[in-house]
């Protein structure tokens, strides 16, 4: 878990789907919601300070555990971490198959952001069950390369968050549909990686990450390998010139043949 009083201290790996813990620049009055769906009865559980509530208030039905006995559509609870950090676990992280939904985030400050406490989405990898992680414009930070695991998933939203990491390994994930990390810390380190990019019909959103005309090249190199195919891919980086190779790969992946739509910085 998350050492933390004013600010991130250390890192410790933890057995939950996350940890939550105060915000540097928040002061631990604010709420947060967790929108989750479920297999099968699941039991969540906080330590420390942390607290489910019933209520957006953040005042009605305290408890350190939420169990979730129904399936099939997604239930929310309500978190408040007035101080330190609180360590969040699942007793069956392979019954969780959705954070949030196409329209509602699965984790976002009530009200306002600032004060809500913050998750990390470093340990998510072990609900490999996901077929839907939302999480648009939240209080959402950590490392998100080990999502490669995450092999269900057919809908990723991590707009506008603070998560972090090599995403290139994502091309393990051939069933999504939606991919969206615009505004976020990602990187896309790889041109090769270990298995190659195999989306049919995706809407791809990488801009506004802070790229280098390296990372633009190793993202179109990657989805042009097999290629990506019937898709929207937007991805943006700094204006540095891009590589022979990496214009080639353009060429393959707006081919007509390949029914993509490409928008690129130049």
């Amino acid at each position: 878990f998350f050492q933390a009083e004013d600010g991130i201290r250390d890192l410790v790996r933890s057995r939950g789907l996350g940890d939550v813990y105060k915000r540097q620049t928040g002061d631990g009055t604010g709420v947060a919601l967790f929108k989750i769906q479920v297999s099968e009865e699941t039991t969540f559980t906080l330590d420390g300070v942390g607290k489910f509530y019933s209520d957006e208030a953040g005042t009605a039905n305290e408890s350190s555990t939420w169990t979730v006995s129904t399936t099939g559509s997604l239930q929310t609870r309500y978190i408040r971490v007035p101080s330190g950090t609180s360590n969040l676990t699942i007793d069956k992280p392979l019954a969780v198959t959705k954070f949030g939904d196409g329209t509602a985030s699965g984790w976002d400050g009530v009200g306002s952001n600032t004060n809500a406490p913050t998750m990390t989405a470093t340990n998510w990898y072990q609900c490999t069950n996901l077929d839907n992680l939302s999480a648009f414009d939240c209080n959402l930070t950590g490392s998100v390369a080990e999502w490669s695991a995450l092999t269900n998933l057919t809908y990723l939203n991590c707009y506008s968050t603070s998560v972090s990491g090599d995403v290139s390994g994502w091309s393990a994930l051939t069933n999504l549909t939606y991919l969206n990390c615009y505004s976020t810390s990602v990187e896309f380190n790889s041109s090769s990686p270990a298995t190659d990019w195999q989306l049919d019909g995706c809407d791809i959103q990488m801009q506004n990450c802070g790229w280098t005309s390296t990372m633009v090249d190793n993202a179109l190199i990657a989805f042009s390998v097999t290629p990506v195919v019937n898709s929207t891919i937007n991805v943006a980086g700094d204006n540095a010139a891009r590589t022979s190779a990496s214009d080639a790969a353009k060429a393959i992946i707006i081919n007509p043949t390949n029914g993509n739509t490409l928008t690129v910085n130049e």
